[in-house]
């Protein structure tokens, strides 16, 4: 790889990163640094590289929407119903009672 194409793609991580912490644009910046994860699988399996090079990059998009979703708390459920999705609320768990039964 050129030394000229190095600066630029920090800048370009950097961005999605930035965007990607940002709460409101969170998922557009899952979806980029997705996008630039899955260019760097392409470039470890079109060199040939081994095996955790190439899963590497795969682990770690994971752990991003993982993220994305334990921050979120929906994790993204959409429902379609009427030709329009709606964002469906995450299952909750009531709290127990702590009372005995006589």
């Amino acid at each position: 790889m050129p030394e000229s194409v190095i600066l630029p793609l920090r800048v370009v991580l950097l961005g999605c990163t930035i965007i990607y912490l940002i709460p409101r644009p969170d998922v557009l910046g899952a979806i980029l640094l997705t996008g630039y994860l899955g260019g760097a699988v392409a470039t470890h399996v079109r060199v040939g590289e081994g095996w955790f090079s190439t899963a590497f990059p795969v682990i770690l998009g994971v752990l991003i929407w993982g993220g994305l979703c334990l921050r979120d708390g929906s994790c993204l459920i959409y429902e379609v119903g009427d030709g329009v999705k709606k964002k469906k609320t995450a299952p909750t768990i009531a709290p127990l009672a702590l009372t005995s039964v006589h």
